[in-house]
């Protein structure tokens, strides 16, 4: 799908798309439009690797602009990995029905290793839950595609559920397995409370389910349902206790509508410090009597924010400007490198991208990020033609807001310039000046446009050359290579200091010819002849002394 921004207006401007020689029409929506590229579309595309993109906005009153843009197409196809199976061992329920006991698992995940696609080394393979928290990540090699699947060993998981989902990407494009994993861990010991769980409301950061918050005083839910003291149930007025080791962090007296729940919820009453805390539960009979403790939980307290990342750095391909580092660029949505050098970002941070003060993208950091020491973020939305201060930030597990990178300053223009003027110079135009037929096969042609802006002469598809537009709005060429003898059809178009080109302006027809005409030849009737005497009687009678004549035969 094709979208971007738009004029918006009533009764709304068209847009019309034209690439790979097919023009086809967006669907305009305030100031937003679409375009979804169809199968036919596809097929005139073909293998078009750039695809040139012109579009060209037209309003109510027939004002047009054009933008023109150069896009990257990655066609090849990529294997989709398995859906994420628990291995028969770990799943301690009854079989295949992904529950277990075991908080550290082993999964396989199917790789494809014959037809079209298949999975190939290089390719990075990763176990992502339900937030899109990456779970673990792997570099495939030849030896795991041969062998058909890769097994992932989790890092130790607190009860609950998880759903696991597979992705593969090679650095351009990603897939993802075609249906999830639905895994249950459940450790609880039976007759004791549930184990103790972080309320996603209370886990903060870019997973709801890791257990690591920010959050010091968090609410921690303890199920009860099927708590036995001395092989009785519980019953109204027995107490629940939540425990650190053997420090009680907060008690509850059960009300019928805690056993009809299944359930009590506890708000850590005192701030918990940064670290791990080991959390478990006990149930208390009214007549003093104290059950067994359940299984263990890990919340992880962490308010410490992180370090600043790396100045922002607008992506080479998108800094359309004279030079490649000159962070001048025409397009919207460009892309940025962030070094990971500094900041201490670990696995599933996210580093945001901001306009000032506003988010304008964001990526989550992979092991491949972390082993490049580097990551790119492409902004989300579209940048209007101005000046930005980019700067970059880390907002850890916890959701701890890091500190914020130093600036750069992009300048984005998006305005296609308007066409220049373009004339062939009255010295080029010999013989009738206007007619612009012409013996100068090294013509100079001239024009105006917008100053500081690059004008190029074609004549067709060929450039004859460039020229800068002066201070004063004036530009003039003097095509390099002779213009051979015919007839050319010259047009000029103009490219802003951000590498927007304009449109051609209206084309001169210009015919050189430089050939010499041939000396014209006559036959003349032979004249009468005349005496040597006859001459000489005449020459005395009509010059005067010491006259020259010249006699012709």
């Amino acid at each position: 799908t094709l979208t971007g921004t738009i004029e918006n207006s009533t009764p709304p401007a068209t847009l019309s798309i034209t690439f790979a020689g097919v023009t086809r029409t967006a669907t305009v929506t305030g100031a937003l439009w679409s375009y979804v590229l169809t199968s036919a579309d596809w097929v005139a595309i073909g293998t078009a690797n750039p695809l040139g993109l012109s579009l060209a906005a037209t309003d109510v009153a027939g004002n047009e602009s054009v933008l023109i843009r150069s896009v990257a197409i990655n066609l090849s196809p990529m294997a989709l990995p398995g859906t994420p199976d628990l291995i028969a061992d770990d799943d301690t329920g009854t079989n295949n029905d992904d529950l277990t006991a075991t908080r550290s698992v082993r999964i396989d995940v199917p790789l494809v290793n014959s037809g079209t696609p298949v999975h190939v080394p290089g390719q990075v393979l990763a176990l992502v839950d339900g937030s899109g928290s990456v779970l673990a990540s792997h570099v495939l090699t030849s030896t795991d595609i041969a062998a058909g699947s890769y097994r992932f060993t989790t890092s130790t998981l607190n009860d609950g559920t998880y759903v696991l989902s597979s992705r593969v990407t090679d650095g351009v494009n990603t897939v993802a397995s075609a249906s999830t994993l639905t895994l249950r861990i459940d450790t609880r010991v039976p007759g004791t409370p549930g184990t103790p769980a972080l309320r996603s409301s209370s886990d903060s950061g870019s997973s709801n389910s890791d257990g690591i918050t920010s959050n010091t005083t968090p609410t921690i839910r303890v199920a009860i349902d099927g708590v036995l003291i001395s092989a009785a149930a519980l019953v109204a007025s027995d107490v629940i206790t939540l425990l650190e080791g053997s420090t009680t962090l907060g008690t509850a007296v059960l009300t019928s509508g805690d056993l009809s729940n299944g359930y009590v919820d506890f708000v850590v009453g005192s701030a918990l410090a940064n670290g791990s805390h080991a959390l478990s539960a006990r149930a208390t009979s009214s007549a003093n009597v104290v059950g067994p403790s359940s299984a263990s939980t890990t919340v992880v307290i962490d308010t410490s924010a992180q370090a600043a990342p790396g100045v922002p750095d607008l992506a080479s391909a998108d800094d359309t400007g004279a030079s490649s580092t000159d962070n001048l660029t025409a397009r919207t949505q460009p892309r940025f490198s962030v070094s990971l050098a500094t900041g201490g970002a670990a696995v599933n941070d996210v580093v945001q991208l901001l306009d000032g003060s506003t988010v304008i993208g964001s990526s989550v950091v992979s092991a491949a990020d972390i082993s490049a020491n580097s990551i790119s973020i492409l902004v989300s939305g579209s940048l209007t033609s101005a000046s930005h201060l980019i700067l970059a930030r880390i907002v850890d597990l916890a959701g701890n807001t890091g500190v914020t990178s130093s600036s750069l300053t992009v300048q984005v223009d998006a305005t296609t310039p308007g066409a220049p003027t373009l004339t062939l110079v009255s010295a080029s135009d010999s013989g009738t000046v206007g007619d612009r037929i012409t013996s100068v096969a090294t013509a100079s042609f001239s024009g105006t446009g917008n100053p500081g802006e690059t004008i190029t002469v074609y004549d067709g598809s060929v450039s004859l050359g460039t020229a800068t537009v002066d201070g004063s709005g004036n530009w003039t060429l003097t095509v390099a290579t002779a213009l051979t003898d015919g007839t050319h059809s010259i047009t000029a178009k103009s490219t802003s200091v951000v590498g927007a080109t304009s449109v051609a302006s209206t084309t001169a027809v210009v015919v050189v010819d430089t050939a010499v005409p041939a000396a014209r030849s006559s036959t003349r009737s032979p004249g009468p002849t005349f005496s040597a005497a006859r001459v000489a009687r005449r020459q005395e009678r009509s010059c005067p002394a010491d006259s020259t004549v010249l006699v012709m035969s």
